[in-house]
């Protein structure tokens, strides 16, 4: 499934909720979330803001919610409960975050090994276009469409739900309908995917 979004239109918050919420629905399973844009720490900041609830300044949450963190924890019962769930989330292997960048054929073996242990849930990769191939191709394109093939075949062979964050094209018009061949150096990512939505 791809999650596309132009730059900085929410395509990393949505993916983040969905994870979140694959989280809680399922106890018994455990979901990764690559991300290859943020520290592992931002990601963390953004699941337990999601998970609070809590807004302590609506135009900037995030760096109010981390000098809160910094600063002590007694005010904010909401944001004081997301704390301890999260520990118990991360600490249970449950939700884990990684910001290693792995090359596409280190991520697949490493998925692989996860499956193995039997409770996996799912997939997050934020995004596609960030990662990383070790190999030569003429063009970015045709890097992007091994890419994409490598996590087809990493999902299908596992029977893993992969979700992946895709860059949309800013494109001439911010207005126009959202297309598939928006989907910026897009090779054959939206030939790959089962679910594209637009944001």
């Amino acid at each position: 499934t791809i999650i596309a979004g132009r730059p900085s239109h929410g395509k990393t918050t949505t993916l983040l909720n969905f994870f979140v919420n694959m989280v809680k629905q399922y106890p018994d399973r455990e979901f990764y979330f690559f991300s290859y844009e943020e520290p592992k720490n931002q990601i963390l900041l953004k699941v337990l803001n999601i998970l609070s609830g809590e807004f302590i300044n609506e135009a900037n949450n995030l760096a109010n919610l981390e000098g809160y963190l910094r600063g002590g924890l007694s005010k904010l019962p909401k944001v004081n409960e997301a704390l301890a769930t999260l520990q118990s989330m991360t600490e249970s292997h449950r939700l884990v975050v990684c910001d290693y960048p792995y090359f596409v054929d280190d991520l697949s073996k490493l998925i692989a090994s996860l499956k193995e242990r039997g409770k996996m849930g799912a997939i997050f990769i934020d995004y596609i276009q960030k990662i990383k191939f070790r190999g030569k191709a003429s063009t970015r394109q045709l890097e992007l469409q091994k890419i994409s093939e490598t996590i087809l075949e990493t999902a299908k062979f596992n029977s893993v739900p992969i979700i992946l964050g895709a860059q949309l094209g800013r494109g001439a018009n911010k207005a126009e309908v959202l297309r598939l061949d928006n989907l910026r150096e897009a090779g054959d990512i939206e030939n790959d995917s089962k679910l594209v939505l637009g944001i």
